[in-house]
């Protein structure tokens, strides 16, 4: 027993080292040009926010993932929002998740009276240096998919105990887990249905059954988690739930239709995808927009197979089908078109941990006794040294945006999107001619938030009425107004205002700019903005409006504000 005891804190000790040995050039890397800049820019903004706000917004919109937010702002509380420790943070999730899948495989050995003190061990680093991972854990903003896996692979070990011990204390703490999960990312409801049909079903292969009563309250008790799950997200998103409107009209961010084949055959194709990725993730690609419609047959092939799975009802089975509802949230994607990218790498990363458990209690049971000790130890050496030699040069390729965007492009040379965020990089590193010849050759959607880029170009070399022309073009292909392309807009108002011709196109530029301020002030709620429209008011001749604008402005601000006197001043005069 002691021996064991050993084992277990030395193979622990083992994965600890390895798995921050991997990443360690990871706390060198930069804040990512896509979201995580956003996210950076919006925890500096937010003085204060209350429990009430986080879990309660009120608001509209396709995320909510409170938990996740809380995160960031420990991030901002503890380290000041540093690169280094919010990487640092990514990591340490992973290693935890690596961990659980350890103890997960020890749960199951124990179970069956297996004598195997390495397995659980090798399944582990399998899914702690799958390339796979690399996403996720670089990526400060991919941390919603660790920490939503630390909650689920919690609630499946919780889950696994509770049945194994006649554990209710286990049962209750596992639901609690699983509603945390969700609370982080959406993701982590879809292995409810598992845990709920392995209540009403149990495994036929298991040492022990649990009993009829801890069956129904396990049932009850993740249900509950769910439904409440479920219940506080309608609330937080009285506003408008856009991922469950945008499923129900059928219509994608783009605005096409789509039907029920369209679904069934985006759905295998993209499953048939993730299935390879799982198990041959090569090439990893940041950027993956494209993906062959030959994966529709291995999409159907996986779906046969968890078809049988439901029928085997074993322990292997449930873990199979407990991956692919982890994973199936991903496959409606590519017709919602609501993400970055329609395919990611990161969708796969809780899924991989109880498809690499299945895959090695397959192994053990079917493998094992047919090859030697010194195959299976070269055979695990190789496939390790492997999957950790590719995650490390993909860990130092995400150190750097410049090397990660040059790799994107270069496997996705259609992503007109990853070509802008290259150009940004090019231009942090001042090659900024290089990024302007990248920008101007971009002809890709300019309804990408990352297209406005481009317009910048033209902005800077002083082409404003090229620069309209290309944000009117953006704005028609349904691009979002965000604070940053109407101050954009704003600006190239306001040069193109310098070199107006007439009386009549300035008055016709102002009458828009004072429309780009009223769409400003309501995304802020910036008293500033009402000083702003009333000078416009003033030069379109409405004193009256102009007046009621600076005495808004004049009451809506604070005394060391440095518009205030001049508001007070001009709504007394006029």
């Amino acid at each position: 027993m002691q021996n064991a005891a050993v084992n277990v804190r030395n193979q622990s000790l083992i994965i600890i080292t390895i798995l921050l040995s991997c990443f360690y050039p990871s706390l060198f890397a930069p804040f990512n040009s896509i979201d995580d800049v956003k996210m950076v820019n919006q925890l500096i903004n937010v003085d204060a926010i209350s429990p009430e706000n986080l879990f309660f917004s009120g608001g509209s919109g396709q995320y909510y993932r409170p938990l996740l937010f809380a995160t960031f702002l420990f991030d901002k509380l503890v380290w000041g929002v540093q690169e280094s420790f919010m990487h640092l943070e990514n990591v340490l999730l992973h290693l935890v998740n690596t961990l659980l899948v350890f103890c997960l495989v020890r749960q199951f050995a124990k179970a069956w009276h297996w004598d195997m003190p390495y397995l659980s061990f090798v399944t582990a680093l399998l899914f702690g240096l799958h390339p796979i991972v690399t996403e996720p854990v670089n990526w400060v903003s991919g941390r919603t998919d660790l920490l939503a896996g630390t909650f689920v692979l919690s609630t499946i070990l919780l889950f696994i105990r509770s049945t194994y011990q006649s554990s209710y204390l286990f049962g209750g703490a596992g639901a609690f887990l699983l509603f945390c999960g969700c609370l982080s990312k959406e993701t982590a409801l879809f292995v409810l249905p598992v845990l709920c049909l392995w209540c009403l079903l149990p495994p036929r292969d298991g040492s022990c059954q649990p009993s009829v009563c801890l069956r129904a309250f396990l049932f009850v008790s993740y249900l509950v988690s769910g439904l409440g799950y479920l219940l506080m997200r309608w609330h937080a998103l009285s506003g408008g739930d856009k991922i469950l409107r945008t499923v129900a009209n059928g219509t994608g961010g783009s605005g096409a239709t789509f039907g029920i084949w369209d679904i069934i055959r985006v759905g295998l194709k993209t499953a048939g995808f993730y299935c390879k990725k799982l198990i041959l993730p090569l090439p990893l690609n940041f950027g993956i927009v494209k993906i062959s419609p030959h994966y529709f047959w291995l999409g159907l092939l996986v779906c046969m197979g968890i078809c049988y799975c439901l029928y085997a009802r074993t322990t292997v089975a449930y873990l199979f089908i407990a991956a692919f509802c982890l994973v199936s949230p991903a496959f409606l994607l590519p017709l919602l078109k609501i993400t970055w990218t329609p395919v990611a790498e990161r969708y796969v990363y809780i899924a991989s941990a109880p498809l690499l458990i299945a895959l090695s209690i397959l192994f053990v049971r079917y493998l094992q006794a047919h090859l030697p000790a010194s195959a299976m130890v070269f055979f695990v050496t190789v496939l390790l040294s492997c999957a950790g030699f590719v995650t490390v040069k993909r860990t130092f390729i995400w150190q750097d945006n410049l090397s990660l965007f040059e790799d994107t492009v270069r496997k996705s040379p259609d992503f007109s999107a990853a070509k802008n965020e290259l150009a940004i990089a090019l231009s942090d590193r001042g090659r900024i001619e290089e990024a302007n010849k990248l920008l101007l050759a971009n002809s890709g959607n300019d309804a990408q938030p990352s297209s406005i880029n481009k317009i910048k170009v033209f902005v800077n070399d002083g082409k404003f009425e090229e620069a309209y022309r290309l944000m009117g073009e953006r704005k028609s292909r349904g691009a979002k107004e965000d604070k940053d392309s109407l101050d954009l807009l704003y600006l190239i108002d306001a040069q193109r205002l310098k070199s107006s011709k007439n009386d009549r196109q300035s008055r016709e530029i102002r009458q828009e700019m004072l429309v780009i301020l009223e769409k400003l002030h309501s995304l802020s709620g910036d008293s500033v903005y009402f000083y702003r429209i009333g000078q416009i008011q003033l030069r379109l001749g409405n004193k009256l409006a102009a007046k009621q604008s600076f005495k808004s402005a004049w009451q809506n601000s604070l005394p060391n504000c440095y518009y205030y006197e001049a508001a007070k001043k001009l709504a007394e005069r006029l």
